[in-house]
């Protein structure tokens, strides 16, 4: 058996090693993930696009960046699609700030004159806003905006930004009833989130920013749709914000992906404001549900709070108040994923009734997929939440979009050498700038329809892009260089060690049906299914990067051999009863009866008789009868069976190998008596006599069989049999007597049936 070693696979840069004795077999040798959602890390420049939510208004497009460099260095230019912003470059200043007003400044001097783009601008500290000309509402959707700065390059923000499925800073103007999801990492683009009831900004009270979101405790909330975002299953997570409460009402959902109305329960964090307690409920099934509370906090109105749940790598549930844990429990359960009826809510819990709506202000609502922020305790923070981590592109931000009409044009960005890439599931859309290139990811049965809904997965192999998309309709789809894949696999799981790239291995070739393999550590071992069939084994390994590095070894070949003959599986059973049995009534002897019989015999619970056999007189003949029996029986596993004197082999047949080996053989035999009844003594009346006879529970005499005068009991043997057949049964039956001994014997065309039938009387 030739085998292969395992001995240099090195999750090194991106090499990928393809064997080239498993056809199709492909494996990713990454250290990292690429960033999902609508940005990507990259050392000169930053792309993104607009992406206006389905709606109607007049709003105009904004999009907003906050700028994260150093201090030396410029932006040479700044495009919305082929739109140049910029009139000159704009160099660094000594804070981010001023140079973000600097931006500002020279976007704002080129609205008219040489350079009459009608976009504005305007910064609030490191974050510059990019309007789209007034009036043009959702015109702007599809278009790329595209950063050039180069220079010095800070590394700051959120150490947890690529697992920020969604933040709400809720800044905008007092009454403002629009806020946006600016993380833009789930789903490739931002959530769009509706305002129910009153809920609206309030600039009178805010933790951070500009204003924070009221809600009035009776029909107020905010909500996104149903997103696999915020389906946590048996993973970790953390949600947190800032909460200010105007009332201790009872119910108060804080964030909540929960419905009751129609059983659609997965997680929900609340405030018990009667007992002044945090919660948070979950579910496994969407019906029951399992909770987490905290003891007595002793909060004040009008104060705010930092508020947080998370569940870490260990399975640990922790509640927390402004960084200090107030309950824990473990929780290593799968979260119910609700219907894609059930949204997501900030402000409330139950969407059917005016129960768990929130009286009060909550301001900078974040959640945390895949990862939990905290271990153990912490300082609340004291600034807004970062949206960005990068260390390159000098700029990063989250999408601020107008109200308007229409959908998103392009999903995701992808980085590849010097170049960047955008997707969409339609035609390519106007205002791709130069250094951007458009991949169309079409949809196999809905090419022009079903648009796309997230990026999930966009690596390089070969210098082309692999991507895996998941459209509106749920359907997941895989594309390699805009091509779909049908035959994908997806091994990164498999290349932690050489060990496990040899199990991958192993794994592939029990794929063929012409061989097997086995795994001991970073050895595989191949067998031909079929002995003496001789095969050949050769293996390559295909490196990338700098290093070659990569290494098949095949080690050892062994000669084919010639199969062994198989050993068959046996058991034995033997005959030792089935002798005639004796009853006895008074003074009156039967001395014989109808035999008994072997009713069957199962082997490992399985029956391998065709019907019973009747007890002969020799044992042997039974043994002789029961083997006959086994043979001409088809069961599943089939056997045979041999019988010296009164010993039974059973034997599996050919190619059933060892499996029946330790399956026990049982075997149930009946034996057919007769029970008489005793009437007494005649002194006055009727003559004793036999008054009812059965075979199997059923009646084969009509009338009563008086006992011979003088105790002849071959002349009652002899009136019996005549009385049986005389009558009229189903089945029927006839009887013949040999001295005292009478025989009762199926009528012709009944087969077996009555084999094992009880005779009684």
């Amino acid at each position: 058996m030739p085998y292969i070693e395992v001995s240099e696979f090195k999750g090194m840069d991106t090499r990928k090693p393809r064997v080239t004795g498993v056809p199709g077999t492909l494996f990713s040798l990454k250290n990292g993930h690429l960033t999902r959602g609508s940005h990507i890390q990259r050392s000169k420049s930053f792309v993104s696009k607009f992406s206006l939510p389905t709606g109607s208004g007049t709003t105009d497009a904004q999009v907003s960046y906050r700028l994260d460099a150093g201090t030396t260095g410029s932006c040479s230019s700044i495009k919305v699609g082929a739109t140049e912003l910029l009139g000159s470059p704009v160099a660094f200043n000594a804070t981010l700030t001023q140079t973000a007003a600097d931006i500002v400044t020279e976007i704002n001097a080129n609205t008219s004159g040489g350079l009459a783009h009608g976009y504005s601008a305007t910064s609030t500290g490191q974050r510059i806003t990019i309007i789209a000309p007034s009036g043009s509402g959702a015109s702007e959707n599809g278009k790329v905006l595209t950063f050039v700065c180069s220079g010095d390059l800070a590394h700051t923000g959120d150490a947890f930004w690529d697992s920020t499925v969604f933040l709400a800073r809720l800044n905008g103007a007092d009454g403002a009833v629009a806020t946006t999801d600016e993380s833009a990492n789930g789903v490739g683009s931002a959530h769009l989130i509706s305002f129910s009831g009153n809920a609206q900004l309030d600039t009178a009270q805010t933790h951070f920013g500009a204003s924070s979101l009221l809600l009035d405790g009776s029909t107020d909330k905010i909500f996104f749709a149903n997103s696999v975002d915020v389906e946590f299953g048996a993973g970790e997570f953390e949600i947190d914000g800032w909460i200010r409460l105007n009332s201790f009402k009872t119910f108060q959902g804080i964030v909540s992906s929960w419905t009751e109305h129609n059983n659609s329960r997965s997680w929900l964090f609340w405030y018990k404001g009667s007992t002044d307690k945090l919660v948070f409920s979950y579910s496994t099934d969407g019906v029951g549900f399992v909770e987490l509370v905290t003891t007595t906090l002793s909060l004040s109105l009008n104060t705010w709070y930092h508020v947080s749940v998370s569940r870490d790598s260990s399975d640990n549930l922790r509640i927390r108040l402004d960084g200090v844990e107030k309950a824990n429990s473990l929780a290593a359960a799968t979260f119910f994923d609700p219907f894609s009826s059930t949204p997501t809510k900030i402000g409330a819990w139950q969407v059917t009734t005016n129960t768990g709506f929130f009286d009060g202000w909550i301001d900078s609502v974040r959640i945390t997929k895949g990862a939990s922020r905290h271990i153990g305790d912490f300082v609340v923070p004291t600034v807004e939440p970062d949206i960005a981590n990068t260390t390159a592109g000098a700029v990063m931000g989250g999408l601020l979009a107008g109200s308007g009409t229409g959908s998103s044009a392009t999903f995701g960005m992808h980085g590849q050498g010097d170049n960047l890439f955008v997707f969409g599931g339609f035609t390519e859309p106007a205002g791709i700038p130069a250094g951007v290139t458009y991949q169309r990811l079409a949809h196999p049965d809905d090419p022009g329809g079903t648009q796309i809904l997230r990026i999930l997965d966009a690596e390089n192999f070969d210098g082309k892009i692999y991507a895996i998309v998941e459209f509106t309709d749920s359907e997941i789809h895989h594309y390699y260089d805009g091509a779909r894949v049908t035959d994908w696999d997806d091994i990164s799981a498999a290349i932690a060690s050489n060990n496990s790239v040899a199990s991958a291995l192993k794994t592939k070739i029990d794929l063929s049906p012409d061989f097997t393999g086995t795994v001991l550590t970073n050895v595989v071992t191949i067998e031909a299914a079929v002995a003496g069939v001789g095969f050949t084994i050769a293996a390559t390994a295909q490196n990338f990067g700098a290093i070659n590095d990569q290494v098949i070894t095949l080690a050892q070949t062994v000669a084919n051999n010639a199969g062994a003959g198989e050993v068959l599986a046996t058991g034995t059973l033997t005959v030792t009863g089935g002798t005639p049995n004796t009853a006895s009534e008074g003074s009156v002897d039967l001395t014989g009866g109808a035999s008994g019989s072997v009713d069957g015999i199962t082997v490992n619970g399985v029956e391998i008789m065709s019907g019973a056999e009747s007890f002969d007189a020799s044992l042997t003949v039974t043994a002789t009868n029961v083997a006959a029996n086994i043979t001409a029986n088809t069961s599943a596993p089939d056997y045979n069976a041999t019988s010296v004197g009164t010993l039974i082999t059973i034997t599996a047949l050919q190619s059933a190998g060892a499996d029946p080996n330790t399956f026990v053989v049982v075997s149930s035999t009946t034996t057919i008596t007769s029970t008489d009844v005793d009437m007494g003594t005649v002194t006055t009346g009727v003559t004793n006599a036999i008054t009812a006879l059965t075979v199997d529970g059923v009646s084969v005499i009509d009338n009563r069989v008086n006992y011979a005068p003088e105790g002849s009991n071959s002349e009652t043997a002899t009136d019996l049999a005549a009385e049986i057949n005389g009558t009229t049964s189903s089945p029927n039956y006839t009887a013949a007597a040999v001295g005292n001994v009478v025989t009762i014997t199926a009528i012709a065309g009944t087969g077996a049936g009555a084999n094992g039938f009880v005779v009684a009387r």
